[in-house]
């Protein structure tokens, strides 16, 4: 299970607190109500393309002893199973919803000339040059 945390600050500054696993331990587990803290159980890593960043994060990870499941506190500038974060994602739909930008004018207006036009894609749109029948 994932957890948003209500984290504000930098990427340095989320590295720096969720390296001691105290600081945001939940008290109760949230998936069998357990009245008691949760153990630091390690981290998880994944990819995060945020303005400025685009690389690995490490997500700190709990273990309920009751349940024996684990939670994970999953900063809430990421979203879950999403390798854009919200800022970023904010700025390509402002960008291309409301100014009426192209595909690519609205990735550079987010910071990511790169971005790919589809999840499955690698960097390339999968159907770009396609035409129909």
């Amino acid at each position: 299970m994932q957890i948003l945390h209500p984290f504000a600050g930098s990427i340095q500054h989320y590295f720096d607190e969720t390296a001691d696993p105290d600081r945001y331990r939940p008290g109760h587990c949230p998936q069998c109500e357990a009245k008691r803290p949760l153990t630091g159980h390690g981290f998880y890593r994944r990819t995060l393309v945020h303005a400025a960043f685009d690389g690995v994060i490490r997500v700190r990870r709990y273990l309920c002893r009751s349940c024996k499941r684990t939670v994970s506190l999953l900063p809430e500038f990421v979203l879950p199973w999403l390798r854009f974060s919200i800022s970023v994602i904010a700025l390509f739909l402002a960008a291309r919803l409301l100014n009426g930008l192209t595909l690519v004018a609205a990735a550079r207006a987010a910071a990511q000339p790169g971005m790919p036009y589809s999840a499955g894609s690698s960097g390339s749109a999968v159907f770009k040059n396609r035409r129909p029948p």
